[in-house]
């Protein structure tokens, strides 16, 4: 038996992965609404037998009276298609614990494959399809379901579109450009001298059929003219702002903006040399990716391309970047098709273009497939951002990364560089554990630290005794 203490200590209160229900008359109908939110987006855990106190304000343990009752509920009605759509549940998902002589049931929802999704209610997909906000459950939009329907198919981004025929909708200065930045990577004339048709059927950007050649959806939003992008993807916006002051941008590059022709492989090549200008080292080397790049630009980099390669072009909103004295914000249509969790421990490929992706592998653009958001996490680790958050908004739907970049990363010393990673991996540090780890004196540590605290890297708590230091 555990208190009503240990069991909330454990859970936390109330939040984008925890539920408490009352489950005083049985199961609640909105257990199922729950049930359905956590599967379709990151997971979670509903507590039965637990409510929130209206008078005193805060969550008791009321208990369950006929816990067995209401198991055999809870599995009459997930494997029953006509109520749930999908039983993602174990045994071992659903646990009896005893609190303080109460019975509570505590049911752990894993977030479901994105080839399983939906998890609808009823029968009824349109209807009763919920997701998971900050706010608590609320009901899928008709384009959100699109979305999910889209991810849960294999239907790759090398598929051709069989409505265009021939080149005329690619931009061969695109193409062009691109074969020239592969053979600077290779040191080689290979691909400029070869056959335009034939190159481009190897890169997957075209499809032969009986009827002709057809650019692939990959091969059209990577060096298509937006014209015809348009064609096909409708909601295509790609839109690069600076922001320095009240005005609504001091610098802008936007694909509305048809005289640019800003294709995929124009603006990642166009915006990853302005961001090196402004944040990074601009001057050059052999191919693409300089081996000068700042930890700053390659972890804004890594951001950028990971938001090209994750879009669904399909769903409105576009790709944004915004440069701001504090840092970057991407954004990109579309969900994540990974839970963020299982992302950051990295291996887990699963783009939703995966033939772009692999157009900017060539290119140096992409080191490892499955490490996008992995890498974003190593880099806030290592001490190369200031800090780091991904979130996935619902209206519209769309990821949004946001780097706060050190504010002096390229005059940081080594040593600044090392304490700022120990501290990035440690909730918070002592004056000796960093004065160990950096292989200082205390007193020369005492020194730096103080600097880091000015030039707001970092955080001082506690007095004189008991101070310690952690990321802002």
């Amino acid at each position: 038996m555990i208190t009503a203490e240990e069991l909330l200590s454990y859970y936390g209160g109330e939040r984008y992965n925890v539920e408490y229900k009352s489950a005083v008359n049985g199961v609640p109908r909105d257990f199922w609404e729950t049930y359905s939110s956590f599967a379709n987006t990151s997971g979670g855990h509903i507590i039965l037998g637990v409510s929130e106190n209206q008078v005193l304000g805060k969550l008791e343990v009321t208990g369950i009276e006929s816990p067995d009752k209401d198991l055999k509920i809870l599995w009459d009605t997930l494997n029953n298609p006509a109520k749930v759509n999908l039983n993602l549940l174990t045994h071992d998902d659903i646990n009896v614990l005893e609190v303080d002589n109460k019975k509570v049931i505590v049911v752990h929802v894993p977030a479901a494959d994105r080839r399983d999704k939906p998890i609808y209610l009823n029968g009824n997909m349109d209807s009763c399809t919920y997701k998971r906000n900050h706010e608590g459950d609320y009901k899928c939009r008709k384009d959100e379901i699109r979305s999910m329907l889209r991810d849960s198919f294999e239907e790759s981004d090398n598929s051709p579109i069989t409505e265009i025929n021939g080149f005329d909708c690619f931009d061969m200065s695109s193409v062009k450009e691109y074969l020239q930045l592969l053979d600077s990577r290779e040191h080689t004339n290979r691909w400029t001298g070869s056959n335009d048709e034939e190159v481009l059927s190897i890169l997957g950007a075209i499809s032969r059929s009986d009827e002709g050649i057809h650019p692939t959806k990959a091969g059209l939003l990577m060096f298509g003219k937006v014209s015809c992008i348009l064609r096909v993807f409708p909601d295509f916006r790609l839109d690069y702002r600076e922001k320095y002051s009240d005005n609504r941008w001091d610098y802008r590059l936007f694909s509305d903006d048809f005289t640019s022709n800003l294709n995929v492989f124009n603006f990642v090549t166009s915006v990853l040399e302005r961001l090196r200008l402004k944040i990074g080292t601009p001057f050059k080397i052999d191919g693409f990716v300089r081996n000068s790049d700042s930890e700053s630009i390659v972890a804004v980099r890594e951001a950028v391309v990971n938001a090209l390669a994750h879009a669904d072009y399909l769903v409105s909103g576009g790709i944004s970047v915004i440069l701001t004295r504090e840092g970057v914000t991407v954004t990109n249509p579309g969900g994540l098709r990974v839970p963020l969790e299982k992302a950051k421990l990295g291996g887990i490929s699963d783009p939703r273009n995966h033939t772009l992706m692999r157009m900017l592998m060539g290119i140096g653009l992409v080191e490892q497939m499955g490490s996008g958001i992995y890498s974003l996490y190593k880099s806030f680790q290592d001490g190369s951002l200031m800090n780091l958050t991904i979130t996935e908004d619902t209206d519209p739907l769309r990821v949004v990364t946001e780097l706060s970049l050190l504010p002096s990363n390229n005059g940081m010393e080594e040593i600044e560089k090392i304490i700022l990673r120990y501290i990035s991996n440690h909730s918070s540090s002592t004056l000796s554990e960093i004065a160990n780890y950096a292989g200082i004196s205390t007193r020369t540590a005492s020194k730096y630290l103080t600097k880091m605290v000015h030039n707001g890297l970092i955080v001082r708590t506690g007095n004189t005794r008991n101070t310690k230091w952690s990321r802002k």
